[in-house]
């Protein structure tokens, strides 16, 4: 199932969005991709969102590992990326 997990100027400050950054994409993609749950994965990074779009062989379960990965990427923790961040699943994604 696809999944979009993302970061949006209308619940995060900019200065937030930019710490939700990846500053080094095809790294940040090699690492999403070595997750065993992502079958496919694309990063969205503008001025006013950042949003992962992944396909994940159990979205419900994985989702945690997704955000749990990308909270370690950029040093922003758990906690303040679900406070800023919205997950849509399927066709909402």
């Amino acid at each position: 199932m696809i999944v979009c997990v993302g970061a949006t100027h209308k619940r995060a400050s900019v200065p937030m969005l930019e710490s939700l950054m990846f500053k080094d994409e095809v790294e940040a993609l090699r690492r999403f991709f070595s997750l065993e749950s992502v079958k496919e994965c694309v990063l969205l990074q503008t001025c006013n969102r950042v949003e992962i779009y992944s396909v994940l062989r159990k979205p419900d379960d994985e989702i945690k590992s997704l955000v749990g990965e990308w909270s370690r990427q950029v040093g922003v923790s758990r906690d303040i990326l679900r406070q800023v961040t919205e997950t849509h699943r399927g066709r909402e994604a």
